[in-house]
């Protein structure tokens, strides 16, 4: 279903040498490696149910991102995002993050936090064209704007 690829231990969302420095420094303000590859997550949730409904084959599409950015599918991340796929998390998760983030906001450098929201808003798009756009074209509706605003809007506030 999902095609194998190999991880480091981490099993982050969070790969590459730019990113490896964010990682560092969110480990320096003292965030554990399980919130922050919580913290990569959440959003994915946020932006895969703007529309209100997840299809099937939109659910797959979301999955096989997280295997693409080296998330394993026996690990607890992928299950996590699965379980947020399959029932919709609500704003909950999104407020919760949303404070997150601006806790993270007092600790972190402008640089990490700039990396951070790069990932994140990359990662929001990828999901929304996956979560069929708008009438399925590659384009998205004003409620995926809208949350992929509200998500840059975090790192801000």
């Amino acid at each position: 279903m999902y095609a194998s690829k190999s991880l480091d231990s981490s099993g982050m969302l969070c790969k590459g040498a730019s990113n490896e420095s964010l990682m560092t420094e969110l480990l320096r303000c003292g965030v554990r490696m399980d919130s922050i590859n919580i913290m990569l997550l959440a959003p994915l949730a946020h932006i895969a149910w703007a529309n209100g409904v997840l299809k099937k084959g939109q659910k797959r599409d979301i999955l096989e991102i997280l295997v693409e950015n080296g998330i394993a599918i026996e690990s607890v991340q992928f299950e996590t995002v699965q379980e947020w796929i399959h029932h919709n998390p609500g704003m909950d998760l999104f407020r919760k993050w949303k404070d997150y983030i601006g806790a993270l906001r007092r600790f972190a450098s402008a640089e990490a936090l700039r990396s951070f929201q790069d990932i994140t808003i990359e990662r929001a798009y990828q999901v929304a064209f996956a979560a069929g756009g708008y009438l399925g074209h590659s384009c998205l509706s004003r409620a995926q704007e809208q949350a992929i605003q509200e998500l840059r809007t975090a790192f801000i506030d």
